[in-house]
């Protein structure tokens, strides 16, 4: 009865240890608040502000608010459905009126992503955190 004991109890710390590693793809689903935006090299963290949530289904939502001098500020809403490429480390998000924008992930951990994308020949940098709720 002891060894069985023994055993069973060296099984369960033998799965325990085995627990899958997130994938490139898990590491990117959640809901991300920008922290830092720049736009041609210009910080505009300020005035910009990006909330993406990257579901597991591989939709996704996004929502650019923009503050303006006079008035309330702008928020912009988008959907549409994402793809991952974890060689490249590239995040693809196509928005349902059928564009797509590329982003090269340059740094990822399970709290902070860094990202940037070319959007109308503008290099656009951000840095990411993930809201844990």
């Amino acid at each position: 009865m002891k060894n069985l004991i023994l055993s069973l109890l060296a099984l369960s710390v033998a799965f325990v240890s085995c627990k899958k590693e997130a994938t490139f793809d898990d590491q990117l689903v959640g809901n991300w608040i920008s922290t830092n935006v720049k736009i041609k090299g210009v910080d505009v963290t300020s005035t910009n502000t990006v909330v993406l949530n990257i579901q597991s289904s591989h939709e996704f939502d996004a929502d650019v608010t923009t503050k303006v001098v006079i008035g309330e500020p702008v928020v912009s809403s988008y959907t549409g459905i994402w793809t991952a490429d974890e060689v490249k480390q590239e995040i693809t998000l196509k928005y349902d009126n059928s564009s797509e924008e590329k982003y090269d992930v340059t740094s990822l951990t399970d709290k902070v992503m860094k990202a940037t994308v070319v959007v109308n020949n503008e290099r656009r940098e951000f840095v990411f955190e993930k809201n844990v709720e």
